[in-house]
């Protein structure tokens, strides 16, 4: 059994040793979000849903169930006291209400932080969020407190002995050694977080326990089957994507939308906007480009127009060319990052005119996300340039979004045909914990089938274009100080289903 805490939606799926999904079952995650930035899951919400997607796959039949894993979202975490008991709700990775104290705490953390943990001191990541929290409500870390994520809480509830992490959840932390993969002492008596606080670090694929008799009588799991620290959704994901080797390249269209591929363990981190993380396996790291809004800022756009369904939604933007009619999209509605980084940005349309229409700016929404992982995919100097990248995530089913990658990265893209690639990478992890093959080699035997979409020299000169012009847009923005005139914290919360 997989069990996959995404940010948008719970996903459980029963697999067999050669990664095919026996049984799945999908439920919407609960998103409680504000104007201020907040963006919070709900603890008990999160267990109800988890729960009932677990029960609707164990009664597809009877299996013989060999372990669990669990994968969770890099960045998102809780307060709990030493009991489990949480004091706050899940605060996802996407949530910025810390961004300005990031942008000015990032300052004083300099160079010196982002060599020990392979990434800047953005608010995606734990540390600066948990800073702020630990200004603003100092009583909810008082005595003893724990920091857990989501995928520590599951784990936990299943009967695994302590609050856990896999190495690649805990890169998203902002306290990683990333090299060493190990708590760095350095920075937890720099930023006051002692090692007790912190969940047990272990490695992506490491049995963590045995399920419990309380766990068969309130999640429906037979006790004693071993418990899986899968790695994080996006490393599961570009595992089931089968890219496990180097020079290989991942994409990614979520909640969020990023660019990946392992890269050696000597790699250096060759540009600020990237992230430099745990790979799948030992033997390797990963670096990664994240773009903080991907599916997210489609499916905002459809609110906003009042359109149900992305299949009308992709009608809307089939019926505009290629450009958008000259409209940009800044698909920064949580933060920016290639190729100027900032925390604190907002979304804009740029390049409106009295003849847009709402076709050019829903197509501009799906280019401006594109354009971003151009920009992402630049920052990786990848030297030779990808012979194709590999397309995962639930609006990467869309056919309109896939071909327009093509056409932006001017490569083909591979998209896998699985719904639910992380599945499957958990699945992988699942499996290597009971047996003695490692999950990228069950990964490598096990590639699932791929859509092609083959970019159109048509289009090269147009979104070159476009792609200078987002690099515009995003310089004028940092160098007239929008990102921070424009991040203006409100309230009025809102809960999104």
């Amino acid at each position: 059994m997989a069990v996959d805490l995404g940010t948008s939606a719970i996903k459980v799926a029963l697999l067999d040793d050669r990664l095919n999904v026996v049984a799945r079952s999908t439920i919407s995650q609960v998103v409680v979000s504000d104007r201020s930035g907040r963006r919070e899951h709900r603890v008990a919400v999160m267990l109800a849903r988890t729960r009932t997607a677990m029960r609707r796959v164990l009664a597809t039949g009877p299996h013989e169930l060999q372990a669990i894993s669990v994968s969770g979202p890099r960045g998102s975490f809780a307060i709990a006291d030493q009991r489990g008991g949480t004091r706050t709700e899940i605060i996802t990775w996407q949530d910025t209400r810390a961004a300005a104290d990031a942008a000015s705490d990032a300052v004083a953390a300099g160079p010196a932080y982002a060599a020990i943990t392979g990434t800047g001191f953005d608010p995606s990541v734990v540390l600066p969020k948990l800073v702020w929290l630990r200004r603003e409500h100092p009583e909810l870390s008082a005595g003893d407190w724990r920091l857990v994520t989501p995928q520590a809480i599951i784990l936990a509830e299943f009967g695994a002995s302590s609050f856990i992490i896999d190495s690649t959840v805990a890169a998203h932390t902002g306290l990683l050694d990333v090299r060493r993969r190990a708590w760095s002492p350095e920075l937890m008596d720099a930023y006051h977080v002692p090692v007790r606080v912190l969940p047990s670090l272990v490695d992506p694929g490491a049995v963590v326990g045995y399920s419990s008799e309380r766990a068969r009588e309130r999640w429906g799991i037979p006790a004693g089957t071993p418990l899986v620290a899968a790695g994080s959704d996006g490393v599961c994901s570009e595992l089931g994507a089968g890219v496990v080797d180097l020079r290989q390249v991942y994409a990614y269209l979520g909640t969020a939308s990023a660019i990946a591929g392992p890269v050696a363990i000597d790699a250096p981190r060759p540009d600020e906007s990237l992230i430099l993380m745990p790979g799948s396996g030992p033997d390797r790291l990963r670096l990664l480009g994240l773009g903080k809004a991907g599916g997210s800022a489609a499916d905002w756009w459809r609110r906003v127009i009042g359109v149900r369904g992305f299949a009308r939604f992709e009608r809307l933007v089939e019926s505009s060319d290629p450009g958008a009619g000259g409209v940009n999209f800044l698909p920064t509605l949580a933060g920016a990052t290639a190729p100027v980084p900032d925390g604190r940005a907002r979304g804009a349309f740029v390049g409106l005119a009295l003849a847009s229409s709402r076709e050019d700016l829903a197509r501009a929404v799906l280019e401006g996300v594109a354009v971003e992982l151009r920009w992402l995919c630049a920052a990786m100097h990848l030297h030779p340039a990808p012979a194709e990248i590999r397309l995962t995530g639930g609006a990467a089913r869309s056919n309109a979004w896939s071909q327009i990658l093509a056409d932006v990265f001017h490569v083909p893209i591979a998209r896998v045909n699985d719904p639910d690639p992380g599945l499957r990478g958990a699945g992988a992890y699942a499996w290597a914990g009971v047996t003695r093959v490692s999950a990228a080699a069950l990964a490598r035997a096990r590639e699932p089938g791929y859509d092609r979409f083959e970019p159109r020299r048509q289009f090269e000169d147009v979104y070159v274009d476009l792609a200078d012009r987002y690099g515009a847009a995003r310089r004028a923005f940092e160098r007239a100080g929008l990102d921070e005139r424009l991040n203006r914290p409100a309230s009025s919360p809102q809960v999104l289903t």
